[in-house]
């Protein structure tokens, strides 16, 4: 069992542990309070740690994965560093590393993926991590679409898994709009299928039924561009079917369309939410990051909605998740002309026109906000295509081939401004470039230190102890495998900025074990972001309480020395402490 030898008394009334590797903040004591600390006002990332001087290492790297097609609509899969282009904001970047990225299972020779792992053929050592979160729209209106698509992934997840698990460093989560199915990212494939099938449509409640009959799109249009319209004219038609007005028609129809772009509206907004709660999930995962949304599609035309939607763009940018969409109506024929019990007599030609044109295959309105979201997060959108395994297959490991390409801006202020990305090849031919369309600069907040500050902490954790101006305490636990270290801090000695209602900063956290003699064995670094509400610091401020965060080290039995550097670069506060420890068999 670890013993700390050297510390302090670490008060038992602690508000909120953080554990570096959980990434999940854990109440303690703060459950015999009245008052428990947001899930938004600690927010943690972590990384293993290594006592070695880089100084080559810069603060602001920017990385984009781009994938490339040639003229004839197949990857290209030779080119070079020298026949990239980057340009941020139309200024011209030197690439600094440069890597061909193929697909971690190999092609056959027809150019199709390989069959998946079946019994005999489970090596997948050395993939690297990827983490998908499939989300279905079981919210649209038809059950075939959405039974469809749910056959599709459990087709290819049944060749993906070997022995019931997925291949290494591969984890899938669920997500539904209905919430039934919901499942945590998981490398169990019969926990993953057993959440599939449970998938079903949960129609909203719609017009299906009605007459006249109008499509969402429709009723934005009768809104919008008013009476003579086709969309509103296309009304009349169906209503002269039907005749359920009998004065006021124009009334009746701009009512009806109200009522149906209003439930649509909803719709889009839940789904949007949602996708932005898939997306903050996600960012806590390891490896490559991927949404893969699967729907009908949706309508965002609205100004509102346009907003909420960019800002779930920015977020997936900032934390390096692509959005893939998969329409899952495939190829959809037009409707014909009276196919239904309440569509419209054919009278006028421009009128039918419009209506098969909107309901038509090929892209249309319903479709534009998944190919947004695509497009702008580097992913990719199918549509018009009945082959929705390939494009689960493609979402979830990723582009056969597809080019990792990283650039150090000069001059990067640390405003959160967004710089637009271009890139382009320079090589002879014609080549189709797809890659997110630009990244965040760092705030104030999250902008990742300096070389210089970086050699510094690595002089602190290599030094003696040292304290200035930073206040806390270090203690030890057993851990499986090693021992769970902790720091915890005291508030008042952070500077702490007030912005929006919150005590905001940041705090740098090295956790490091070495031996008797002063040789590194393992460590951990983390960042601590604070957003703390009026309450919550009150509450961790109080004498004997603050702030705590742990890291589990790994390590075997024998003597160690602890030692937890943090660092508040805001008002260039540093503390270094060192305690003796033993672990046991």
């Amino acid at each position: 069992m670890p013993e700390l030898i050297k510390t302090q008394k670490i008060a038992r009334c602690a508000v909120g542990v953080i554990s570096f590797l959980a990434l999940v903040l854990v109440y303690g004591a703060a459950q015999r309070t009245e008052h428990r600390i947001g899930a938004d006002e600690v927010v943690i990332s972590s990384s293993p740690y290594t006592a070695v001087a880089d100084y080559s290492a810069s603060a602001n790297t920017v990385q984009v994965d781009v994938r490339v097609l040639n003229a004839q609509g197949q990857p290209a899969t030779d080119l070079q560093k020298g026949d990239f282009r980057i340009e941020d904001d139309g200024r011209p970047q030197a690439i600094d590393n440069f890597e061909r990225v193929t697909r971690s299972q190999p092609l056959s020779e027809s150019g199709k993926a390989s069959p998946g792992r079946g019994p005999g053929n489970c090596d997948a050592s050395g993939l690297a991590p990827r983490s998908t979160l499939l989300y279905f729209d079981d919210l649209a209106e038809s059950a075939n679409d959405i039974a469809y698509a749910r056959e599709k992934v459990l087709d290819f997840l049944g060749q993906e898994a070997c022995a019931g698990r997925l291949p290494s460093g591969e984890t899938i989560g669920v997500a539904t709009g209905s919430g039934f199915g919901n499942l945590g990212f998981t490398a169990d494939a019969v926990a993953l299928r057993s959440a599939l099938l449970t998938i079903a449509i949960h129609p909203r409640l719609a017009n299906g039924d009605s007459c006249p009959l109008i499509t969402p799109f429709q009723a934005w249009e009768i809104i919008h561009a008013g009476y003579g319209s086709d969309a509103t004219r296309l009304a009349f038609e169906q209503e002269s079917k039907c005749g359920v007005c009998s004065r006021d028609c124009e009334t009746y129809v701009h009512d009806l369309a109200e009522e149906v772009w209003g439930l649509e509206d909803g719709k889009a907004r839940d789904t949007l939410a949602l996708l932005s709660n898939g997306v903050e999930t996600l960012a806590h995962q390891p490896g490559r990051r991927t949404l893969v949304l699967t729907s009908t599609g949706f309508l965002t035309q609205e100004m509102p909605l346009q907003r909420i939607q960019q800002g779930l763009i920015d977020e997936a940018i900032r934390n390096n998740v692509v959005i893939d969409a998969i329409d899952a109506k495939g190829i959809t024929a037009p409707a014909t002309p009276n196919a239904r019990w309440n569509d419209p007599y054919v009278a006028d030609p421009g009128i039918s026109f419009w209506r098969q044109s909107n309901e038509a295959g090929g892209f249309s309105m319903q479709d534009s906000a998944m190919w947004e979201l695509a497009e702008s997060t580097g992913g990719d959108f199918q549509h018009d295509n009945n082959d929705l395994r390939s494009g689960f297959e493609r979402a979830v490991r990723g582009p056969n081939v597809y080019y990792s390409l990283s650039f150090a801006p000069r001059g990067l202020k640390a405003d959160g401004a967004f710089h637009h990305l271009n890139v382009t090849v320079t090589a002879p031919g014609h080549f189709a470039v797809a890659g997110r369309y630009g990244y965040f600069s760092p705030t104030a907040e999250t902008a990742p230190l300096s070389p210089e500050a970086s050699q510094m902490l690595l002089r602190t954790l290599l030094g003696t102890d040292r304290e200035t101006k930073l206040d806390g305490v270090i203690a030890a636990s057993p851990a499986t495998g090693g021992v769970k270290a902790e720091v915890r801090l005291n508030p008042n000695t952070l500077a702490l900025r007030h912005i929006d209602g919150r005590h905001v900063g940041r705090v740098t956290l090295i956790f490091a074990l070495f031996t008797p003699e002063g040789k590194f064995v393992t460590g951990r670094r983390g960042i601590m972001s604070l957003h703390l509400t009026d309450a919550s610091l009150k509450q961790i401020s109080r004498p004997g309480v603050g702030i705590a965060a742990t890291a589990n080290l790994m390590a075997t039995a024998g003597a160690y020395r602890l030692r937890v550097v943090a660092y508040d670069a805001a008002n260039d506060a540093l503390m270094a402490i060192t305690g003796k420890l033993t672990i046991d068999n």
